[in-house]
């Protein structure tokens, strides 16, 4: 008997002895505790929702073709994503900040590594740095493993070569990493402490009301979508009580702001189509926003809204959706030639315009007949046409997605052309331009007048360019911040 007793002590002293199995990192683990910005959304969640399937009832045509129309360039269709997670680790605060991020993506199955951003690897094979994949903009593609990715700026390349570091306990993100752990549909937070300074000290007039909801020692969101509705809190953690006590008054009066313009905006005479078309829910955000529920407990300040889902969502987002296809995403809106008109002392013309409309609409076509004389040129083929275009992404000054500033332009402004003449026209209004890549055959999109061609320099000046430059040293002037010598375009 002692024997059989010896033996089990034995056993149970040899199962305490094994090592206990390392658990499996998870995307929220790689997140740091003192993180300016971090969100998570469990998009896998949200497709299994009752609201999603009954959307998927009345548009799934209109929400497949968007998951189509990403597919080419993801190579990753946005319904196989599980969760996505997001975080700045440092608060951007100058140009070329913004892409300083990093977002880890799973997937409900094993991806494709072929596919995935498999357009824009592809221009920039000979560039992959440690198992990193360039993207654009100093952003990588790093495989974590069969279901999971990460899309980060090169600057965090350590951060994923070994596990990631404990996190802490009374972290500015710990209250929102907790509610993405207990699967909230959406979790973020901010640390509005790692703003400028100034904004504190020296805050305009307009924002110091609301300056104690920025001093908070944490902000947190999460959102979760019910089968009939839809909440939204925001909790804060302040100082002490007086502090979470002047946190509410400015809560309450962002509230009634944001109740009063959305009043304000009910009652515009010729609202903007797209504005028509979501009436129904801004009229459910304006109900919800007036019954925001606000507890308080000692320096502590909760915050929750209620919307309702059952509002003709499907048809809403049909209608929209539809006018999105109708802009074409972006080849029939309007061009920086309209966006600059105010400058241009065409500031009545601009305003005629209908923004919210694409380029063609009857609208803005019968505007495109009052093209300004500064946009024509003698080779017009009609009364709406110019040949002034400009390159646009991949290196050049002009980014769709990005915005760029003049600091960003290192080759120097007078180096770097904006706007050419191009062989070919187009209508002034339609944002018809060239899309900047390495391969492009500039030369044979120039239009040449005795062997001549004007360009416009990001300096402001216009310079002659003479033919036969070549396309290398064309693609040297387009691109902002390359760092090769220029050879004399005066020769």
């Amino acid at each position: 008997m002692l024997r059989s007793w010896t033996g089990l002590v034995l056993i149970f002293l040899s199962i305490g002895s094994v090592p206990a199995r390392a658990a499996e990192v998870q995307p929220l683990d790689y997140v740091p505790s003192n993180a300016a910005v971090f969100a998570h959304l469990r998009v896998g969640d949200l497709l299994d929702s009752p609201l999603y399937q009954n959307l998927r009832k009345t548009s799934a045509k209109e929400i497949d073709g968007l998951f189509d129309e990403a597919y080419p360039t993801l190579g990753l269709r946005l319904d196989s994503v599980e969760t996505a997670t997001f975080f700045y680790p440092t608060m951007p605060m100058g140009p070329g900040d913004e892409t300083t991020f990093v977002i880890i993506v799973s997937t409900r199955k094993p991806y494709d590594k072929v596919t995935l951003f498999k357009e824009i690897r592809d221009k920039r094979k000979e560039q992959v740095k440690d198992g990193h994949f360039p993207l654009a903009n100093k952003l990588y593609l790093k495989f974590l493993d069969e279901k999971s990715f990460v899309v980060l700026h090169e600057i965090h390349f350590e951060m994923f070569k070994k596990p990631p570091a404990p996190q802490d306990k009374d972290g500015v993100v710990t209250e929102a990493l907790k509610m993405a752990r207990d699967k909230h549909h959406f979790a973020a937070s901010i640390d509005f402490s790692k703003l400028p300074n100034e904004l504190f000290t020296a805050a305009p007039p307009e924002l110091q009301p609301f300056l104690p909801l920025l001093k908070a020692k944490t902000t947190a969101f999460f959102a979760d979508l019910k089968e009939k509705d839809l909440q939204v809190g925001i909790n804060l953690v302040t100082t002490d009580a007086n502090a979470a006590l002047d946190a509410e008054r400015s809560f309450k009066l962002l509230m009634k702001l944001a109740s009063d313009n959305l009043g304000d905006a009910f009652k515009e005479e010729k609202p903007s189509e797209n504005f028509r078309i979501a009436l129904p829910l801004l009229k459910e955000l304006e109900r919800g926003i007036n019954q925001v529920k606000t507890t308080r407990d000692g320096a502590r300040l909760d915050n929750l809204m209620t919307l309702k889902t059952d509002q003709p969502l499907g048809e809403v987002i049909s209608k929209l959706v539809n006018r999105v296809r109708a802009a074409e995403n972006e080849t029939q809106s309007l061009s920086w030639r309209v966006a600059l008109l105010p400058q241009l002392g065409e500031e009545n013309l601009y305003k005629q315009f209908r923004l919210d409309e694409p380029w063609d609409s009857e609208h803005n076509f019968a505007l495109a007949k009052k093209m300004p004389k500064v946009f024509a040129s003698s080779a017009k083929k009609s009364e709406i046409d110019t040949h002034f275009r400009l390159f646009h992404s991949n290196g050049a000054v002009f980014d769709l997605i990005q915005p760029r500033q003049l600091t960003e332009i290192k080759d120097g402004a007078s180096n770097t052309i904006m706007v050419v003449e191009s062989a070919e026209s187009s209508p002034w209004t339609k944002p018809d331009d060239f899309e900047f890549e390495e391969k492009l055959a500039i030369e044979k999109l120039i239009r040449f007048t005795d062997g001549k061609t004007s360009a416009l320099f990001a300096d402001g000046s216009v310079r002659t360019v003479k033919k036969g430059l070549g396309d290398k040293t064309w693609r040297l002037l387009i691109q902002r911040d390359d760092g090769e010598v220029l050879p004399d375009l005066d020769k």
